[in-house]
């Protein structure tokens, strides 16, 4: 399977860079999201991969990451209850085939 033009959006801090890293070495293409500016600014220096510092459960930041064009939705956020809303909004809001909440 071409994974190319798969995509990928990651919803999380910075124990996503080394999966960053790796879906982007497989050809994917990653959008981070993360609200702390300095977790963002370090997911950036890993790989080339588009990161939007803002809350994920807000609609207006996933809108901005282009979410009705993913793929795939991880959110890895620390509170549960922030991951599942990230994975509700996804599926109901932009129609996101697959998401996962960790």
């Amino acid at each position: 399977m071409n994974m190319a033009n798969k995509k990928i959006i990651l919803a999380g801090g910075d124990n996503m860079i080394s999966l960053v890293g790796s879906l982007v070495s497989k050809g994917y293409t990653v959008v981070a999201i993360n609200p702390d500016r300095g977790s963002c600014a370090r997911i950036a220096e890993c790989s080339d991969v588009l990161v939007i510092n803002g809350d994920p459960a807000v609609p207006q930041i996933l809108k901005e990451a282009d979410a009705e064009g993913a793929d795939m939705v991880i959110s890895a956020m620390p509170r549960d209850e922030v991951n599942l809303v990230v994975c509700e909004l996804c599926k109901k809001q932009f129609r996101v085939g697959k998401t996962a909440a960790l």
